[in-house]
């Protein structure tokens, strides 16, 4: 797939990765935070790709993108 990143809103550009997207599930008592960091990514972009509040709660068995 070839992506022109000069014709993409922010928003887009957050998204382009090389390809990969890894799912994590939620387990119960995790956080954003605890998930950014082991992801080693910021938890404002985490919220911002998985389209939710950075402080909102997580719930055991929702699905987050992670995108690399």
């Amino acid at each position: 797939m070839n992506l022109n990143k000069m014709a993409m809103n922010d928003d887009q550009l957050d998204m382009v990765t090389g390809g990969t997207v890894i799912p994590h599930i939620v387990l119960a008592g995790e956080s954003l935070d605890m998930i950014a960091a082991k992801y080693k990514i910021d938890k404002n972009q985490l919220a911002k790709w998985n389209d939710m509040d950075p402080n909102g709660i997580l719930q055991a068995g929702q699905k987050l993108n992670i995108f690399f």
